[in-house]
């Protein structure tokens, strides 16, 4: 009984460590930037920068094109300010310190996303939070949390499930 349940906790983590690798499905850290694309992000960013009233969304795309950039720091600044208006700051505030290799502040702000899911679309809502399980599940993984890494990744695989679309190993 014993290695009965040793072998399929096993199973399980292997199933589970193959929903973990999807980075190449949903490839939501591909930030590179073709040189048009960044010389409109520039133009972009240098003109709401000269701005001298932002609107949420103006600072929304403001932090969005700073990390666009790779300003990781400006983009955290903004964002900051506007979560203090808009809780779709922290999924930005998340994704960069994803990339900042930060996955205790990934985590905040994923929870704080958690309290105020903006209303979405049903289509739109489980693609979204499918990134937003796997993100979160990462930053588990990162800090050894491997319970939470398991949680999120099952529902990770609730919301693929319900827009069908399903991981490639899946099909």
């Amino acid at each position: 009984m014993k290695n009965k349940k040793i072998i399929l906790s096993i199973l399980l983590f292997i199933f589970c460590f193959g929903v973990y690798k999807l980075d190449k499905y949903y490839n939501r850290t591909n930030t590179s930037l073709s040189l048009q694309e960044t010389q409109i992000t520039t133009y972009l960013v240098a003109h709401l920068e000269n701005t001298p009233r932002l609107s949420t969304n103006q600072k929304l795309t403001l932090g969005s094109g700073y990390f666009a950039l790779g300003r990781y720091d400006d983009a955290i600044k903004i964002f900051k300010i506007a979560a203090k208006k808009d809780n779709r700051a922290n999924w930005g505030l998340a994704l960069v310190y994803d990339k900042l290799e930060k996955p205790e502040l990934v985590i905040k702000h994923t929870d704080l996303i958690l309290e105020d899911i903006p209303p979405l679309s049903e289509e739109n809502k489980n693609v979204q939070m499918q990134l937003f399980y796997q993100l979160r599940a990462e930053a588990h993984w990162k800090t050894r949390n491997y319970w939470g890494w398991f949680i999120d990744n099952c529902k990770f695989l609730k919301y693929a499930i319900l827009s069908n679309e399903f991981p490639a190993f899946l099909q």
